[in-house]
């Protein structure tokens, strides 16, 4: 027996939705397990700043310390008086760095002009560690040789300051700076009884 037009219809009509549900199973089946991944990591990432840091030796006994102590206090002086001291400047930073030294203004006082009389002189060995001056006089570098009072007006922070010791970043690191002080011979009759005081400085900066 033949079937009729309209069972045919009916029949495909009930197969239809089971044919498709099937389609969707295999495109889900394959979604799941068409895509492959693999990855790569790098655990633990850690930062920590690098510093730069600066000792100086002036203490009793040449300790190492970031504020020293009181390298002059000269008195009775006259025309003609002079004096020096070595002081070793150590750099203890982790980064590259270039050292400057200056006397900031707000550090510098003064009575009778004397500080416009007294001439400070600084000199550098370095690279070298020579608390004693053993190594003066040598190959010194000088850096400053003027007044006391134009190393506060024009010497005074560390954009103006002077030298060219460039620390590494590989600590500890040394260099030994001369500070010579003088009263010209020709100083005037006016600065008697005159006092001066002032604050050297030596400020580290990263390069």
């Amino acid at each position: 027996m033949f079937e009729s037009a309209t069972a045919r219809r009916r029949a495909i009509r009930t197969a239809a939705p089971a044919a498709g549900l099937l389609a969707a199973a295999l495109l889900v089946w394959q979604g799941s397990y068409a895509a492959f991944s693999a990855t790569t990591t790098v655990p633990n990432n850690n930062w920590a700043a690098g510093a730069v840091s600066l000792l100086n030796d002036s203490n009793a006994g040449n300790a190492f310390t970031q504020t020293g102590s009181v390298a002059f206090n000269a008195s009775g002086l006259k025309p003609g008086s002079t004096g020096f001291r070595c002081i070793v400047v150590q750099s203890t930073g982790t980064l590259p760095a270039l050292v400057h030294w200056y006397v900031p203004t707000a550090a510098e006082t003064t009575t009778k002009a004397l500080d416009a009389n007294l001439n400070i002189s600084v000199d550098v060995d370095y690279g070298k560690q020579d608390t004693n001056c053993v190594g003066f006089p040598g190959a010194p570098v000088n850096i400053y040789n003027n007044t006391l009072a134009n190393a506060a007006a024009n010497v005074n922070n560390y954009a103006t300051g002077v030298g060219t010791w460039a620390p590494t970043g590989t600590p500890p690191e040394y260099s030994t700076y001369r500070i010579t002080w003088t009263v010209p011979a020709g100083a005037p009759n006016t600065i008697q009884g005159g006092t001066a005081s002032a604050t050297f400085t030596w400020e580290s900066q990263n390069t």
